[in-house]
C-alpha cells in the first residue's frame, strides 16, 4: 500500500459527529485506524500512515477535513536500474522517516506493510528491478 491507495481524504465529514465520522472512515479504507481528538489535542503527533486524526469540536462535531498523512517522497520510480545501495542512500536522504532495506528479487521474508519502510528489490548484480516505495 502507499499513501494513494483507497481513499485518503474525507472532506464531506466536516459537521458530522466525530464517531459517526470514525466509523465511515474505518469502513472506506480498512487500512487505517481513524481516531477521535478534540481541536486543542497536544498528544502524539508523530507520523502514522495508517492513522486518520477526526478533529472535534466540544460538542463532537468534525472540524476539518480527516485525512491520511503522506510525510515525504514515496515512491521513487527514477531508481530502476540503478545499484541497490545507491537507491538506499537516495531514499533515506530524500525521505527521512523510512529505513530502505536491500532484497533479493526471491525475498520470502515480511511482507507487512510498514509506512516507515521501503524495500529495495535487486538481482543478483545489485541492481534495482522493481520501482520502491514505502510499504
Amino acid at each position: 500500500m502507499s499513501c494513494d491507495e483507497g481513499k485518503t481524504s474525507w472532506p464531506e465529514l466536516v459537521g458530522v459527529r466525530g464517531e459517526v465520522a470514525k466509523e465511515t472512515i474505518e469502513r472506506e479504507n480498512s487500512t487505517v485506524n481513524a481516531i477521535v481528538v478534540s481541536e486543542d489535542f497536544i498528544g502524539d503527533h508523530q507520523f502514522r500512515c495508517d492513522r486518520v486524526r477526526v478533529v472535534v469540536d466540544d460538542n463532537g462535531i468534525v472540524t476539518s477535513t480527516p485525512q491520511m498523512s503522506c510525510e515525504g517522497k514515496t515512491i521513487w520510480p527514477e531508481l530502476l536500474g540503478v545499484s541497490g545501495e545507491v537507491a538506499k542512500e537516495t531514499i533515506e536522504r530524500e525521505n527521512s522517516a523510512v529505513t530502505a532495506i536491500v532484497v533479493l528479487e526471491n525475498f520470502n521474508g515480511d511482507f507487512q506493510f510498514r509506512c516507515d519502510r521501503v524495500r529495495i528489490v535487486v538481482d543478483e548484480s545489485g541492481v534495482v528491478t522493481t520501482t520502491p516505495q514505502v510499504g
